[in-house]
């Protein structure tokens, strides 16, 4: 996990932590994997490894290897967030209840589980509101076992901004849970009540907040892509350029940047040849999970060249992305 200025443990992403185990290898550089039967944990590691590297592939084919060899929870947990990654919640809801039913008290293992159903709920339909309870339910569930984990109430906050109180929601309570999470975890803090101001259609206070985030964590990204896309969303291009930049000055290989920072200069009606460079590197690189899927990068680099005065190559990249 990344430390901050104020040498906190900072809370992390889905997915995101790193796995101590497998870093011991590159302490010796004459083991290898080959040398000795591998176990269930040094699978897991690899694992770990490849889903924090977006090949979700390797690591659902790591997972099904360690599967014989481990039985409490982790592999179903694992796969879950795999099917997460993809976007699948109909996969990643039957592997999270298989991790719970391994163990039960396993925050992590609820987590992913409540995930499963925010992703369910956020596609609509009749069903939406149940699995939006059963979402919180399961946001609740974690924070009954790890009380601290921040994540666990940033993830039930958004229920409560959203849902009426009829249904469990509402202000007392969010404002409750805001104050939790300000007391383990100052950037998710700031990032929440971003989240609260921007429900409330203050984009003073969302912005002040984002920004307050970003600088508080200088080790990572993570807290410039949420101020990024709050100034994409407020359609701020020139600001979203300089956070994209920002961005890749500290994570160079972010794809999602990459396709951002592109997008921007696209819509800003400036910098074409940015752009282009951006998309056709999204294109090279990509997709990654959280990236843009190879048509939308085609279909973008389409318009750019459209605008360069390239109609040719234009339709050539618009048939291709169709």
């Amino acid at each position: 996990m990344r430390t901050r200025d104020d040498g906190r443990m900072r809370a992390h992403r889905p997915g995101s932590c790193l796995v101590a185990a497998f870093a011991l290898l590159l302490c010796f550089p004459g083991a290898s994997l080959a040398d000795s039967p591998a176990t269930g944990d040094s699978l897991l590691a690899r694992a770990e490894r490849a889903m924090e590297s977006d090949d979700l592939e390797l690591a659902e084919r790591l997972l099904e290897e360690a599967d014989a060899l481990v039985d409490d929870g982790r592999v179903e947990n694992g796969l879950a967030r795999v099917a997460l990654g993809r976007e699948d919640y109909e996969t990643a809801i039957r592997e999270a209840r298989r991790a719970v039913k391994r163990d039960r008290r396993n925050p992590e293992f609820h987590l992913t589980l409540a995930y499963g159903y925010g992703l369910k709920a956020a596609r609509g339909g009749m069903s939406a509101l149940f699995y939006a309870g059963k979402y919180k339910q399961a946001c609740e569930k974690a924070i009954e076992y790890d009380p601290e984990n921040a994540e666990a109430h940033f993830a039930v906050l958004q229920y409560y901004l959203m849902a009426p109180g009829i249904v469990g929601g509402g202000e007392e309570k969010a404002e409750e849970t805001m104050r939790v999470i300000e007391a383990l975890d100052p950037f998710y803090g700031h990032v929440a009540r971003g989240i609260a101001a921007r429900v409330d259609e203050d984009v003073e206070t969302a912005e002040r907040e984002y920004r307050a985030a970003a600088h508080l964590d200088t080790t990572s990204a993570e807290g410039w892509a949420v101020l990024g896309m709050f100034y994409m969303e407020q359609e701020r291009y020139e600001d979203t350029i300089l956070v994209g930049r920002r961005i890749l000055e500290l994570e160079p290989d972010n794809l999602e940047a990459v396709y951002a920072l592109a997008k921007a200069h696209l819509l800003a009606g400036d910098g074409l040849e940015a752009a282009e460079a951006g998309f056709r590197r999204n294109i090279r690189e990509g997709p990654v999970s959280g990236s843009a899927t190879e048509a939308e990068a085609r279909w973008r680099l389409g318009m750019v060249l459209d605008r360069a005065g390239r109609p040719d190559e234009a339709r050539d990249e618009w048939t291709r992305a169709l």
